[in-house]
């Protein structure tokens, strides 16, 4: 719970940082447990692929990135998604592992194809896994991932 709440105030401050809105309650603790619970659900798909990223390919993509957007910070876009500036590597490389499965399983990511390869990819491995969410966040659904606990009696806000 320590984490997730320090997660939580992370991306809080880096969407304040560039004057971006916040993510209300619960839903900010929902957005970051499905992130965590999203890169574990990856890696594990990314060992059984044999599929690895390097710091070079995390740097190229970054390249990549500044080049097809010419004075936009990509710190400053992912700050407004709530991704800390220590975490942009991070981010980039979930970027680059994606990627990397859709070539791995035989698709072009840049496909619609690729897209939902990915997403097969994710649920096939996610459905193998043991993953637990605590009641208070949601419910863990390998094809829809985590599912937000629902009272009829409170919004979401209040829950928080």
């Amino acid at each position: 719970i320590s984490t997730l709440n320090s997660l939580v105030e992370q991306a809080a401050d880096a969407r304040e940082s560039v004057g971006a809105e916040p993510v209300p309650g619960v839903e900010a603790s929902q957005e970051e447990l499905t992130s965590v619970l999203t890169d574990k659900v990856l890696d594990e798909a990314a060992r059984r692929a044999g599929v690895t990223v390097t710091a070079t390919e995390i740097a190229q993509a970054k390249r990549d990135w500044a080049a097809a957007n010419p004075g936009t910070a990509i710190e400053t876009l992912l700050a407004r998604q709530g991704v800390p500036a220590s975490q942009v590597e991070h981010f980039v490389r979930r970027s680059v592992l994606i990627d990397k499965l859709i070539k791995a399983a035989g698709q072009d990511p840049r496909t619609e194809a690729g897209q939902q390869k990915v997403v097969e990819i994710f649920r096939t491995t996610a459905e193998s896994m043991d993953i637990n969410v605590n009641p208070r966040y949601g419910v863990w659904d390998p094809a829809d991932g985590l599912v937000p606990t629902t009272y009829g009696w409170l919004t979401p806000n209040q829950i928080a």
